[in-house]
């Protein structure tokens, strides 16, 4: 059996892989197979991925599978369930997330790393990612320097998600932050995209920054 096979069984508490699929693919036919795209591999500093497909007749399917190894697993993936659902609930574009449990989290897999999204659909990506980052700064995330750019992967049609929704981003807070002059860098220099056509997208991230409503936040377990 596939590690991916063996982790559908113990997320979703079925007997087979089959009858863990049919939760997120209910028309899957009795003829397909389950493959891992690799072996189990470090994601992060805390954190382990394994990608996977599914393919039948008339599916295909990509996922893959989010492993903490911190101290207090649960914790850490509950807090990144609530940062991504906080932002999501405020348009940022996000994976389609099918389960999570024991330290374990399941979603959709994104074909594109930020640098083939850019080559394949070019600078249309940019308004997605800048809308992101005024949303995570309405919020008050404070991130790390330099570290959420790359957190964000792209689709076939071209919408950019942010994946990671761990420690990096910090915690929300009730003062917003403004990380108008971070994204600028960090697309410039990842991208090597001119400054005056980053300067065209700022509407997005003003778009992102006034989204804010008045409604109480999702508050994280220390």
């Amino acid at each position: 059996m596939s590690y991916a096979g063996a982790e559908l069984e113990k997320l979703f508490e079925a007997g087979t892989p089959v009858e863990a699929l049919r939760q997120i693919i209910p028309n899957l036919g009795k003829d397909f197979s389950i493959t891992d795209l690799n072996k189990w591999t470090r994601g992060g500093g805390e954190s382990y991925i394994l990608p996977f497909e599914v393919k039948s007749e008339d599916t295909e399917f990509q996922g893959i599978f989010k492993a903490s190894t911190s101290m207090t697993p649960e914790i850490t993936i509950n807090n990144a369930i609530n940062r991504r659902k906080l932002l999501s609930k405020y348009g940022v574009k996000t994976p389609k997330l099918h389960g999570h449990g024991n330290g374990v989290v399941l979603e959709e897999f994104l074909p594109y790393t930020l640098e083939e999204a850019h080559e394949k659909f070019r600078n249309t990506i940019l308004n997605d990612i800048a809308y992101a980052y005024g949303v995570i700064s309405a919020q008050g995330f404070q991130p790390v320097v330099n570290g959420i750019l790359r957190d964000f992967r792209g689709d076939e049609h071209g919408n950019m998600c942010l994946i990671d929704f761990g420690a990096d981003l910090g915690s929300p807070n009730d003062i917003p932050t403004d990380l108008w002059e971070s994204f600028s860098k960090e697309v410039q220099t990842r991208l090597g995209i001119d400054r005056y056509i980053v300067q065209d997208i700022r509407t997005s991230y003003n778009n992102g920054l006034n989204s804010k409503a008045n409604v109480p936040k999702i508050r994280l377990t220390t």
